[in-house]
Parts: C-alpha cells; sequence; structure tokens
C-alpha cells in the first residue's frame, strides 16, 4: 500500500510540475500576442490617419481642378509640348499597298 502511495505522489508531482510549465508557456504565449494586437492596432491607427489625409489631399485636388480646370489643361500641354521638342521625332512607316489580283 505504501509502494501505490509514492507512485500516486511521484505522479502528482509530475503532473503539477507540467502544468505549471505549461501554464507559464501559456502566459508567456498570451503577452507576446497582446503585444502583437498593440502592434497592429498602432499600424492600423497610423494607416486609418493617412488615409483620411490622402482622402483629404484628392478632396482638395478635386475642388482645384473644378475651380483652374482649364489652366490644368493647358499646363499639361505646355510640358507635353516641352518634353515633346527633347524627344526624336518618330518616322512613320507606310506600309507598300500590294496591288490586288482578281480571283477567277
Amino acid at each position: 500500500m505504501i509502494d501505490t502511495l509514492v507512485r500516486e505522489d511521484i505522479f502528482f508531482f509530475i503532473t503539477s510540475v507540467a502544468v505549471v510549465i505549461i501554464t507559464v508557456a501559456l502566459v508567456a504565449a498570451l503577452f507576446q500576442f497582446i503585444l502583437i494586437l498593440r502592434d497592429v492596432r498602432h499600424v492600423s491607427r497610423c494607416l486609418r490617419e493617412e488615409a483620411d489625409r490622402i482622402l483629404a489631399d484628392a478632396e482638395d485636388l478635386r475642388r482645384f481642378v473644378k475651380k483652374e480646370g482649364r489652366r490644368v489643361i493647358d499646363f499639361k500641354d505646355l510640358i507635353s509640348g516641352v518634353i515633346g521638342a527633347f524627344l526624336p521625332k518618330r518616322k512613320s512607316r507606310r506600309r507598300a499597298v500590294k496591288p490586288q489580283t482578281e480571283a477567277l
């Protein structure tokens, strides 16, 4: 009977140590998971703020284009003209037209 009590004590000791080790590992994993979630929250906040800024810039650009639209188009033509002046002219290739023969 004493032999079985010793075995039970050893079993409960090993089980207790295993439970403590697993609990410590789970707490460490949970702590790391919380840190990761905080980082994700910070990144999502930054992305949301930047998206709001981009939307505000797009609204400003839309208002500017509506207000100064013609001047923007003229500016585009000016830029394309300046760039076009420095680019070499393309030579147009015309294909030789083959005479058509009538099918008999």
